[in-house]
């Protein structure tokens, strides 16, 4: 029987290779919260886990501030470590760690950082306690909110009921993060919607497959997806961001 979790270790698989030139809101924000890390005084940690680490953009720009740092790259598709190996295949403190990011065994790792990953779990909350127990300093993390590709929700119930994924809203989902915090730890956070414009429904099915992602969380008939193609009307995808990071108040800023 085939699982949620094998569906979409199999879209992923398929975008392993063509990811990179399609994912610039999942980059942008894998910026953001790696600037965010580096403001941190004292960031230098001697491990790294990078949960859902796709085709390794973090390790790839963190790697050579923390050149003495191990990362380990944890993803549910193997094809997405595959690109990872070719591309790290002349570091030798890189380690591997395939399948899903709940399974990852307990170690203490001094930075864990999930970014674009952690909405694709079925328990959301859970998945941030379990990364937040992994790492003893620090935790970074972006997930997407209530109110993503709102357009392209309003557009496709004209064609066809659907049920959508459940993201969280950012109030909410921030005073969860806040009771989680451990004593004498910090936690901040930010918002960012990230719009994205396509000429027609076309372009944006095609953005939503090259990265391996799905925009409704059951599929479209075929009825609706021949009256989307036939569409030439122009859509902006917005992508609304959740971004937190935890890290101990002895590395605060003055």
């Amino acid at each position: 029987m085939t699982t949620v979790l094998d569906k979409i270790q199999a879209r992923f698989n398929r975008a392993s290779y063509g990811y990179d030139t399609q994912a610039s809101a999942q980059k942008h924000c894998a910026w953001l919260l790696i600037k965010q890390l580096l403001s941190k005084p004292n960031f230098l940690p001697h491990n790294v886990l990078d949960a859902g680490c796709g085709t390794g953009f973090i390790t790839e720009t963190l790697l050579p501030k923390l050149p003495n740092c191990t990362f380990h790259l944890n993803d549910l598709s193997e094809e997405m470590l595959t690109v990872c190996k070719e591309k790290f295949i002349n570091q030798s403190n890189i380690a591997y760690i395939p399948g899903d990011m709940m399974a990852v065994a307990p170690q203490n790792y001094e930075c864990v950082i999930s970014n674009f990953a952690l909405q694709w779990l079925d328990d959301l909350q859970a998945g941030i306690m379990h990364l937040h127990s992994q790492s003893s300093n620090f935790f970074a993390f972006s997930t997407l909110l209530d109110g993503t590709f709102a357009q392209w929700h309003r557009l496709i119930k004209n064609h066809q009921t659907i049920e959508w994924f459940n993201y969280p809203q950012k109030t909410n989902l921030a005073q969860f993060c806040r009771n989680i915090r451990r004593p004498n730890q910090n936690f901040e956070y930010w918002y960012l919607d990230i719009p994205l414009k396509f000429a027609n429904p076309r372009d944006f099915m095609h953005h939503i497959r090259a990265i391996g992602a799905s925009a409704t969380k059951t599929p479209l008939n075929q009825a609706c997806v021949k009256q989307l193609l036939a569409s030439n009307k122009c859509l902006t995808a917005t992508y609304k961001v959740f971004f937190g990071i935890y890290w101990p108040q002895q590395f605060a800023g003055k």
